[in-house]
């Protein structure tokens, strides 16, 4: 206990009198895909002084009242709060307790000493463990070099305001090494292979000037050359011999995908617009098997195809 107030590890869920000085670092909406993108809750993360820090959740019938006092990247002070058990899945940090706030949650703003506390943690994992994260325990935090990106396209499915964001950056373009953090995803295989899949809670940081950062630069100065501009275009590039010589070295991974996608899968497909899951079609109109119903509207999802590598190895990941 520090000044009458506590740090997150003194947290215990017994009684709800805490008082916490924390930044939050991170805040979304969580939502239910299946009900139309309803909210379910505002969810934020929050780290103290110590480094340590916690999930806090507000219930839909709350969000009116917090949302305007909560914004990220700011420190606060907060009483009068739940302390309870983490999820079973999609533990967005490694704490065992989670923080639920009510309607007589206590939350100001603090401006004085919030330098004492930093402004991001993650907890990265190396790509050459990520084949044992598939039970979703925990999502995944994970940090990277870019090395190749393919075309992006318009993506009505969970994970389009991410893919926007990474568009309006225009990555392609950028004259330095890429190095992105990219928090909470959901580890899984897709077509046989490793994939990241982008969560309500993911968010992506681009060259942050923090010591991880800052010591993987280091370990990937002689890696690949700096992703470089190539636009991938929606014809095979299989049929485009110069352009696959031209861009083996930088782009293989992606070639190898979409030559491969063209001929067997495509690289993208229609979803049925209540559950999402891939619709058969059942000329002239598509059925949804998990629903059992003839869907009138289906939804093209496509991915977000990227190149990446650490000090371990190199993967591909596909971002919904």
């Amino acid at each position: 206990m520090i000044e009458g107030r506590q740090l997150l590890k003194e947290l215990y869920n017994d009684k709800q009198d805490w008082q916490i000085h924390v930044r939050l670092t991170r805040m979304w909406d969580a939502v239910n895909i299946k009900a139309n993108n309803e909210i379910i809750s505002l969810d934020v993360i929050q780290l103290d002084e110590e480094g340590e820090h916690i999930q806090a959740s507000i219930k839909k019938k709350f969000t009116h009242q917090f949302r305007a006092l909560l914004e990220e990247g700011h420190v606060y002070v907060i009483k009068n709060f739940i302390v309870v058990d983490s999820k079973d899945v999609y533990r967005v940090v490694s704490n065992k307790y989670m923080i639920n706030f009510h309607e007589t949650t206590y939350v100001k703003e603090k401006m004085n000493g919030s330098d004492e506390i930093r402004q991001h943690r993650f907890e990265l994992m190396p790509f050459s463990i990520l084949d044992g994260r598939g039970n979703n325990m925990y999502l995944t935090d994970v940090i990277g070099q870019i090395t190749a990106i393919s075309a992006i396209e318009e993506i009505q499915a969970k994970g389009n305001k991410l893919a926007e964001k990474i568009n309006q950056d225009n990555f392609l373009h950028i004259s330095e090494r890429v190095i992105l953090i990219i928090t909470s995803t959901a580890v899984k295989k897709y077509l046989g292979n490793l994939s990241l899949s982008s969560t309500n809670a993911t968010k992506f940081y681009r060259n942050l000037g923090i010591p991880k950062v800052l010591d993987f630069k280091k370990s990937v100065a002689n890696a690949k050359e700096i992703l470089q501009s190539i636009e991938l275009p929606r014809k095979s590039l299989a049929a485009d011999s110069e352009l696959v010589e031209k861009n083996k070295r930088t782009v293989r991974l992606v070639l190898d995908f979409i030559k491969e996608s063209e001929q067997k899968y495509r690289w993208y497909y229609f979803s049925c617009n209540n559950c999402r899951k891939k619709c058969d079609h059942l000329s002239p109109y598509y059925w949804c098997p998990t629903c059992e119903k003839k869907v009138n509207f289906p939804l093209k999802r496509y991915r977000l195809q990227v190149e990446v590598e650490d000090y371990t190895g190199s993967t591909t990941f596909a971002i919904f």
